[in-house]
């Protein structure tokens, strides 16, 4: 028969219960280590928990050295940040830290340090104003200063800051590090702005890094503010860039009136641009907009406070509760406690309702000296005033009248008299 083309298979034949199976030594070798390995992380761990479900240092020490052999054998592995903190020093005895930048009057602040924030507001709200009085701040200090500037000019922020903000032109020109950014800082292409940033970061460890104009940031970098995974990688690449201790401060706008939460203004695009940070966010509604000479008041509002220790010291002491009332004027800006305004408004009410009271003395006065009116109806009702405000300002003529004074008035045939000498 002629042979084909195939090659012929010599049948293997099977084994009987008997035989042994045929076994490759280098395999079985490798098997036998891996389970003494196993054996041996497993009399590991049954001694770790062995003793009332185990202790925690014992436990870590056997996964530092379970990752050291592993990294030992795998040159690329890097502990990640998915490796749980030492939390020592989060037991050390403190408690959550006070906000300490962007004081008002009252001694009380905004602005924690070494965690992200956002101001957002209309137009001319004077978020940047707020926003420049933390620069100010940092810079008296001697601190380097970070402002990334994505709506102005470097002319405008050092004439606010050395005029209105009366930062010494030296401390301006030692600290603050000013860039006004073209390109974007991650992405395709945008190497050369990390490299830039790395290195000055480097150089000079800035303390406060404010980025003015959110939105303006992200469209710079071709991303969309109402997508949430577009404003998670933003804050991720650029707000949450590390450097230990940094406190950021954002600038944005907010939503169109009518909007968003029932009509409430809310911050403009995703809501991950408040829900990313990890300090506070706040409102800001111009309240009166003054020319040159005047002063400009703006109310400051908490959208979010993630340490809390802000809300306490607000009116109401909650969310969406003031914070603080700006006000920029000739002789600077100044942030009002919301018991300052309060007190304020009360002594503008004091005020007010004494001039009325004087203003009603007169009035009276002068119905009763010119016998118009004697009694309260005819005084009321010529005088325009309600019975309360007559009565206020009758006691007032009596007393006068009790002390004899020119002007007040005493009781004659049941009818007012003013005492003329």
């Amino acid at each position: 028969m002629a042979a084909s083309g195939k090659q012929q298979r010599t049948p293997v034949p099977k084994s009987g219960a008997g035989d042994s199976p045929t076994t490759d030594p280098l395999q079985a070798e490798l098997d036998a280590a891996v389970e003494e390995e196993a054996a041996a992380n497993a009399a590991a761990w049954n001694q770790i928990t062995a003793e009332a479900y185990g202790d925690t240092a014992s436990r870590m020490d056997w996964v530092e050295d379970s990752l050291a052999r592993y990294a030992a054998k795998n040159s690329g592995y890097r502990r990640s940040s998915w490796f749980p903190e030492n939390l020592e020093d989060a037991l050390d005895g403190r408690t959550l830290p006070e906000a300490e930048h962007l004081v008002r009057v009252d001694g009380r602040a905004l602005v924690y340090a070494g965690k992200a924030h956002t101001f957002f507001g209309a137009n001319g709200s004077m978020k940047t104003v707020a926003a420049l009085m933390t620069v100010a701040e940092f810079l008296r200090r001697g601190e380097a200063v970070f402002y990334m500037d994505f709506e102005d000019d470097r002319f405008t922020i050092v004439s606010w800051l050395v005029n209105d903000h009366h930062v010494p032109p030296d401390a301006v020109r030692q600290h603050l590090l000013y860039v006004r950014p073209e390109e974007p800082f991650f992405g395709q292409g945008a190497r050369s702005g990390r490299i830039d940033v790395s290195a000055v970061g480097q150089a000079f460890r800035p303390t406060l890094w404010v980025i003015d104009g959110m939105t303006e940031a992200m469209a710079l970098h071709g991303m969309d503010v109402n997508s949430a995974t577009d404003v998670a990688r933003f804050q991720r690449e650029l707000l949450r860039f590390k450097i230990r201790g940094l406190t950021r401060i954002v600038l944005d706008h907010e939503a169109k009136a009518g909007g968003k939460d029932g009509g409430r203004p809310t911050q403009l695009g995703s809501q991950h641009k408040t829900s990313g940070i990890d300090g506070a966010a706040y409102r800001f509604d111009l309240q009166v907009g003054a020319g040159p000479g005047g002063t400009s008041r703006s109310t400051i509002t908490v959208e979010k406070d993630r340490p809390a220790m802000v809300l306490p010291q607000c009116a109401p002491p909650q969310r969406y509760g003031i914070a603080a009332e700006l006000r920029w004027g000739p002789d600077g800006p100044q942030l009002l406690s919301p018991h300052a305004i309060a007190e304020e408004k009360a002594a503008a009410k004091a005020a007010d309702t004494q001039a009325q009271l004087d203003h009603d003395v007169v009035k009276v006065r002068g119905l009763i000296r010119n016998e118009v009116a004697q009694t309260s109806g005819p005084i009321r009702k010529l005088a325009g005033i309600s019975s309360d405000r007559v009565k206020a300002a009758t006691a007032i003529l009596r007393e006068q009248g009790d002390r004899g004074e020119v002007g007040g008035i005493v009781r004659e045939n049941n009818r007012w008299v003013v005492i003329a000498t």
